[in-house]
This record gives structure tokens, C-alpha cells and sequence, in this order.
């Protein structure tokens, strides 16, 4: 029986009023995991070491391009790779027993008459200010979990030794300062596209990259000329996100979100009559997007995958649909702030007061409580449809009092993610995530590789007293009209038409008709080549006039003729060399399996395998 009957994880300090370890690092300034340590033991421990370990993993899952047999049988691969590993050994010497060679007491005067002994052993984990921890992120196809791990080992007795361990996970958030210094900067872009030969000169001003959801993205795109003989079509502009992943060999995949953050489409018109901007005009807008919250998704650089947010210009000129000028400028999404802007504090509050903060902080955080859930449950959307970033919890039984409690057991408890996301299926990690030019589906960082002369502040300003002209008018009518028809007609495209078993069955009716009509291919290739072997040798029997050498004694017509159908090369002096398709004249045929032959073709005498010749 394990002296040890239960264990338990508590977080302190002012982190403490969630059930949950929660806790912000890194980004230039040190923290501490604190925590304290219950057990329950039915008698003192002896040579006791407690060990806890803090481990931050990235990992990724992929599907292999072969179907599975069938659904039970889809087991995606994960690959994970720890970034972060901390060890803090802890010795509290109030659980060694008392002997000769330890002078410690227990933790109680009478160890006698108690049956079990409570301990509470505090720790304190150092993370450093050094590293940028990334936010803690559930999906079934990329995560980043960080893990709490505590060892008890002991000396049961001479000759062996006894350990126990238990886990729970800790959510990692971005911290307040690290918000703070990303708004400040706020990343302003002025970028100015040249005219060359057969594009636009278009001048690009964001004031502010670094936006959070509910946010409005502002950018003016100034289109100061055009080729010539070229009219102005449309400008699109929105928010893309993507999802890069790598896998175990350096290679990965690119996934597109379904749907753009947010897109909008302007149309312009420079005259009433309808006419489109010619190479004299110039056209200026101003583009307000906003995040849509139920999409978007912070951005995350990992070890293993990253989310990434780019605003993207595309201007299509007449009829063409390949857009004349197409960039992307990078941006950075943030979390909610309201999720986490309550959670901490700088102050260090002293422990008799910390109940009193604690009490006073409950009711206004039990209505907010639901809405720190969202940060990890925030829906990206697939290749079809959105999902929720649902997953099931790995950690140790929750108890009253925000503990986390796990009683002795064998078993490991490892981490466990959601398989019910509706991400297609990817291909096999057959995707190389090398650099790649510029184009229109990947992001590029224009905002790294620009020079500071393409930085030009030099925006025409824009007449907004101007009234709409009747077209305009017309237009923002029609488009009224249209608009839920288009969003209709979306709706039905991302709709799947059929389900698996219709598609499993079509699948298997097209692979058997392509196999029929290979082999009927091959069959026919096959007869032809046959037919053309026989009319060879036909011709050949039929020019052959037999002339006997003097060394030879075989008489050809009298003796029994076979065709070659395996090429034999001699490798003696007395044996013959056979070709695909000779006829060979056998006077003998011996137990061994060789025979004395005469070659009608290449008019030689020798032994020859029996096995080549039918």
C-alpha cells in the first residue's frame, strides 16, 4: 500500500481566484509559478524528494494522404517538440523520518496516534524574462500546452525505491505589458507602388497594424494613375488569416481560413454618366475593416506552426480577371483584452489580505469567468465551415477550494486533443515551407523588405464634401439588392452536397472503372506484342535454310525444335548464348536439366538450359 493516499495542486498568489494555473511570462520581464503542494500520507517518508517540472510544448497533427479503411481507423500522426523545460527540485525537510542519520522531525508530535498526516509544501518557479512565451492555443491540428508536472520520490526501504507524480495544465495568456508595448508601437505603413510598365502607381498609408477583435483596420489607397488605354474595374481589400504548420522532416502545410476576417469592394465611377477612370484620373478611398471576433484569431508564432494576418489590395482593371497590382502588409492580431486585463496585478499583496481581495474580486469576475473561457475557444475557420476550438481536458479532477486533486495511479495521464474539429484532412507533409515570390495566396512581410524612400507621405487629400453621383446612387441600390443573394449563394457553395459514404462509394466506382480500362490498355498492348513475336518467327522459320556444319553431327529436321522464352548469357565454353525467340534443335536431354542443342538462329552447337526453352 503507497503511504501516499492523495495529492493535490494549488496556485497562490493574487493568480489564485480561478480554479485554473494561469499565469503571464516572458516578454522582458521575470515571474514566478507559485504554488503549493498537499499531500496526504499515512506515516513520515523517508530520503523524500519532490521534484516539479514546467514544460511548454508546440505539436501538430497530420492525416496522411491515403483513405483509411475506415473511420475508426483514422488515427492522425501528432508531433510535438518541447520549447521550454524548467526543473525545480524541492526538499522540505519535515518529511524525512527520524534515524540515526537524519536529525529532522515530523511534521506532527505524535505520529503514533494519527492515521494520516496533512503537509503543505510550498514552490516557486522561476521563468525567465528572456523568452517570449506564446499563448496557450487548443486545436486538433496545432496546440501549444504548458504543463505542470510534480515527482515525489522515496526510500520505501534498503532496497527499493517508490515514486508518484501528477500534472495539470497551466494557461498561458499574453501578458498586460507586453499588450501595452505592442499598442504603443501601433507598426504605421506609408507604401508607395511605382508605375511601370502596364501596372498602377498606387500609394498605401495604415496608420495602425496592431489591432485587436472588434477593432476597425483603417488604410487609405490612393490610385494616382493607370496604364494607358485601361479603365479601373474594382479595388478589393480584406483581412486574410492562415495557419502554417511544420512537420517532423522541416516540411509542412499552408492552411487558408475559409473566409477572410473581413473584405469589402469598391467600384468607382468617376463621371454620372458611368464612365470608368481613365489614365488622367485619380482615385482615392478609405477602407475601414473591422476584425470579426468570431473569426479571428491572435497571432501565434510557435515552434512548430504559426497564425498569421495580412491586409491584401487587389486591383482588377477592365474585364481581366487577374488583378493588375496584388500585395499583401502584415498584421498583428491581438486577444481580447478585457480577458485578461482583470486577471493580474504588479502589487504584492500580503497573505491576510488576499481573502479579502479575493471575495471582493468574485462577483465582478463570475460574469467574466465565461468570457476568459472564449480566449481558448475561439473559432478558425476550415476549408467548408468554422469551427470551435473545443478540446477535451487532460488535467487532474478539479475540487472545491481551486484545487486540482489526482489520487495514486499507474496510469499516465497524457494530453488529449479534440478530434471532432471539421479541418478537412490535409495531404502528407508534402508541402515545403521554403521561400516562395510574391503572390496572390502567400503573405509577404513587404513591411521588412521595404527601403525608407518608399516611405513618402505624400497622399492627396480627399474631397468628402463631394455629393454621389447618380450612378453611385444607382449603384449602392443594386448592390443592396444583390447583397443577400450573394451571401445566399456563399452560404451554399461552403454547403457539402454529399456525405461520406455517398462520396466513399463514388470514389470506389471511379477507381474500379479506371482500373477496368488500364488493364483492358495493357491487355490490348499485350496481344499485339505476342501477335508480332509470332509473325517473327514465322518469317524467320521461313527464310531459314539449313546448312550443317562439318564439326556438327546434329541433323536439325529430324529432331524435336524449341523457342527460346527466357535470354540466357553462356558462362562456360560449351554452352550456348540463347535471345528472346530462337529456335533450338534438342538432339538430348539430360537428368540435370541441361540438353545438347543446336541454335537454327546463330547456327551454334552446345548444352542449354532446359528451363528457358518451351
Amino acid at each position: 500500500m503507497s503511504p501516499i493516499t492523495n495529492i493535490q495542486l494549488i496556485q497562490t498568489g493574487p493568480n489564485a481566484v480561478f480554479n485554473d494555473f494561469i499565469i503571464e511570462a516572458g516578454w522582458g520581464k521575470a515571474v514566478s509559478l507559485t504554488g503549493k503542494i498537499l499531500l496526504t500520507i499515512r506515516k513520515p517518508l523517508k530520503d523524500a524528494k519532490i521534484t516539479a517540472i514546467f514544460i511548454g510544448t508546440s505539436s501538430t497533427k497530420w492525416i496522411g494522404n491515403r483513405p483509411p479503411e475506415s473511420e475508426d481507423k483514422k488515427i492522425p500522426l501528432t508531433y510535438s517538440k518541447n520549447f521550454f523545460e524548467s526543473f525545480t527540485s524541492i526538499r522540505d525537510p519535515r518529511i524525512l523520518k527520524k534515524n540515526k542519520f537524519s536529525t529532522e522531525l515530523s511534521p506532527l508530535k505524535n505520529i503514533e496516534d494519527s492515521s494520516l498526516i496533512p503537509l503543505d509544501i510550498p514552490f516557486s518557479i522561476d521563468l525567465p524574462a528572456s523568452t517570449d512565451f506564446p499563448q496557450s492555443t487548443k486545436d486538433s491540428r496545432a496546440s501549444v500546452l504548458y504543463n505542470l508536472k510534480v515527482v515525489v520520490n522515496w526510500q520505501n526501504n534498503a532496497f527499493k525505491k517508490n515514486f508518484l507524480e501528477t500534472s495539470c495544465e497551466v494557461i498561458m495568456l499574453l501578458p498586460d505589458w507586453a499588450r501595452k508595448k505592442l499598442i504603443s508601437q501601433d507598426l504605421p505603413l506609408s507604401h508607395h507602388l511605382p508605375f511601370t510598365m502596364g501596372k498602377c502607381d498606387v500609394i498605401l498609408d495604415i496608420p495602425k497594424r496592431i489591432l485587436s477583435p472588434k477593432e476597425y483596420l483603417s488604410a487609405d489607397v490612393l490610385i494616382r494613375s493607370i496604364p494607358a488605354g485601361k479603365s479601373l474595374r474594382y479595388v478589393d481589400v480584406s483581412l486574410r488569416s492562415t495557419l502554417e504548420l511544420k512537420g517532423p522532416h522541416g516540411i509542412g502545410s499552408i492552411v487558408n481560413f475559409t473566409r477572410p476576417l473581413s473584405e469589402e469592394r469598391d467600384i468607382p465611377y468617376s463621371q454620372p454618366d458611368g464612365k470608368r477612370l481613365s489614365i488622367t484620373g485619380e482615385w482615392k478611398k478609405n477602407f475601414k475593416l473591422m476584425v470579426d471576433e468570431t473569426l479571428a484569431k491572435p497571432t501565434i508564432n510557435s515552434l512548430l506552426f504559426s497564425v498569421k494576418t495580412v491586409f491584401r489590395v487587389e486591383i482588377v482593371l477592365d474585364d481581366n480577371p487577374i488583378p493588375n497590382v496584388v500585395f499583401e502588409i502584415p498584421v498583428t492580431i491581438l486577444s481580447l483584452q478585457e480577458n485578461n486585463s482583470f486577471i493580474f496585478s504588479n502589487t504584492e499583496e500580503e497573505e491576510g489580505s488576499t481573502s479579502a481581495t479575493i471575495n471582493s474580486k468574485t462577483l465582478s469576475l463570475d460574469s467574466s469567468v465565461a468570457s476568459l473561457r472564449n480566449l481558448f475557444t475561439q473559432k478558425i475557420p476550415s476549408r467548408r465551415s468554422t469551427f470551435s476550438m473545443r478540446s477535451r481536458s487532460s488535467s487532474p479532477t478539479k475540487t472545491s477550494g481551486n484545487r486540482y486533486s489526482q489520487n495514486y495511479s499507474n496510469d499516465s495521464l497524457p494530453s488529449s486533443l479534440n478530434e471532432g474539429s471539421l479541418y478537412s484532412p490535409r495531404n502528407s507533409l508534402d508541402y515545403p515551407l521554403s521561400p516562395r515570390d510574391s503572390s496572390p495566396s502567400t503573405p509577404v512581410n513587404l513591411y521588412e523588405i521595404m527601403e525608407e524612400e518608399y516611405f513618402e507621405d505624400n497622399l492627396v487629400e480627399y474631397n468628402r464634401e463631394r455629393r454621389p453621383s447618380l450612378a453611385e446612387q444607382k449603384l449602392d441600390e443594386l448592390m443592396s439588392e444583390i447583397l443577400p443573394y450573394r451571401r445566399k449563394s456563399v452560404d451554399m457553395a461552403y454547403k457539402p452536397s454529399f456525405n461520406y459514404q455517398e462520396l466513399n462509394s463514388k470514389f470506389c466506382q471511379q477507381k474500379k472503372k479506371n482500373s477496368l480500362i488500364f488493364l483492358d490498355n495493357q491487355l490490348k498492348e499485350l496481344e499485339e506484342f505476342v501477335a508480332e513475336n509470332e509473325r517473327e518467327i514465322n518469317e524467320k522459320l521461313k527464310r531459314f535454310e539449313y546448312h550443317p556444319r562439318q564439326s556438327s553431327s546434329i541433323n536439325a529436321e529430324s529432331l524435336k525444335k524449341y523457342r527460346v522464352v527466357y535470354p540466357y548469357q553462356p558462362k562456360k565454353n560449351d554452352e550456348l548464348e540463347l535471345k528472346l525467340g530462337d529456335i533450338v534443335a534438342v538432339k538430348k536431354i539430360y537428368p540435370d536439366g541441361w540438353a545438347l542443342g543446336y541454335n537454327l538462329t546463330s547456327m551454334m552447337e552446345g548444352a542449354v538450359p532446359v528451363v528457358n526453352m518451351c
